[in-house]
């Protein structure tokens, strides 16, 4: 925030290519941290199922389903949220009376 600022009040011309540089290099570099976390959550995923196969003794298919329900039950539990939220947001907006 403040090189853009100074940028703004002095419009040095070495700054202003530094910081569209910096800009570049940091909204790559979210991109790409955002996709290898993506990989690498589905990678825990597989050692969690991996892990219970061999930790507890069970076949993977029953390791997968201990694994996935927990997941299943919580998108659920956001998606039943999200439509009560919504809900309460229509339902003021519907009674404002604008």
């Amino acid at each position: 925030m403040f090189i853009s600022y100074y940028i703004s009040l002095f419009k040095h011309p070495s700054l202003l290519t530094t910081f569209s540089k910096y800009s570049q290099t940091q909204s790559t570099y979210a991109l790409d941290v955002n996709a290898i976390g993506q990989i690498i959550g589905l990678y825990a995923i597989y050692l969690e199922i991996v892990g219970g196969t061999f930790v507890h003794n069970i076949t993977t298919m029953k390791s997968a389903i201990a694994i996935f329900i927990p997941i299943i039950v919580l998108i659920l539990i956001g998606v039943v949220l999200s439509a009560t939220i919504l809900a309460m947001i229509a339902s003021i907006g519907m009674s404002s009376g604008f």
